[in-house]
C-alpha cells in the first residue's frame, strides 16, 4: 500500500469513528437524559439540551430559516474545505489528525443541524470547576476544541517544510538578454 493510500485511509477512519462517537454520545443523550434531572459527579454534569444557535448558543435567537440556513452553509462548507485541505496537500501526522477531528466534529454538528427540526444540535455535557465554566457541549464540540491547539503547535512546521522555504528565499528567475 502506497504511503498516500495509508494516509487517505487514516484520514477516512478518523472522519468516520469521530462522527461514529459524535452520534452514539448523542444517541445516549436523547435515550438516557432527555426529559430526566440532570447527573452530577464532581465538577461534570450531563443534562439534555438542544441548541439551536452555534458555539455557547450564538446566534439562537435568529430567525429559524435564517439560522438554519446560514448554520447549515457554514458546516458545509467547513467540512468540505477541511477534507479538500486534508487530501490536497501532504500534511504531517499532527495535523493530518487535528484535520481530521475537525472535519469530524463539524460533519457531526451539521448532521444534527441537517436532520433535527429547526437545525438543533444535542448537546449534553457540562463541566464546572467554579473558577472555569464551560457552557453544555457535545463530542464535536470536543472534537472541535480539540483540533485547535494541534493546529496552534503543529500549523507552524507544516508551513516551514524545507521546500515551501527554499522557494520562497530563492532569487526570482532571470532571463538572459534577447
Amino acid at each position: 500500500m502506497s504511503p498516500q493510500r495509508l494516509r487517505h485511509l487514516v484520514i477516512l477512519a478518523i472522519i468516520s469513528s469521530s462522527v461514529a462517537c459524535d452520534q452514539a454520545t448523542k444517541e445516549l443523550a436523547i435515550d438516557k437524559l432527555k426529559g430526566q434531572a440532570p447527573m452530577e459527579w464532581g465538577p461534570a454534569r450531563l443534562a439534555y439540551a438542544e441548541n439551536p444557535g452555534a458555539f455557547l448558543g450564538l446566534g439562537g435567537e435568529w430567525p429559524p430559516a435564517v439560522r438554519q440556513a446560514i448554520f447549515l452553509v457554514l458546516a458545509a462548507v467547513l467540512v468540505v474545505a477541511g477534507t479538500v485541505w486534508l487530501f490536497k496537500a501532504k500534511r504531517s501526522w499532527p495535523m493530518v489528525l487535528g484535520g481530521a477531528i475537525f472535519v469530524g466534529g463539524a460533519m457531526g454538528n451539521l448532521i444534527d443541524r441537517a436532520l433535527r427540526e429547526g437545525g438543533r444540535v444535542v448537546d449534553f455535557a457540562q463541566i464546572d470547576f467554579g473558577f472555569v465554566s464551560t457552557g453544555v457541549f457535545n463530542w464535536a464540540d470536543v472534537l472541535l476544541m480539540a483540533a485547535i491547539p494541534i493546529f496552534l503547535i503543529w500549523g507552524r512546521e507544516d508551513e516551514d517544510e524545507p521546500g515551501k522555504k527554499a522557494e520562497a528565499e530563492a532569487p526570482p528567475p532571470t532571463t538572459a538578454p534577447a
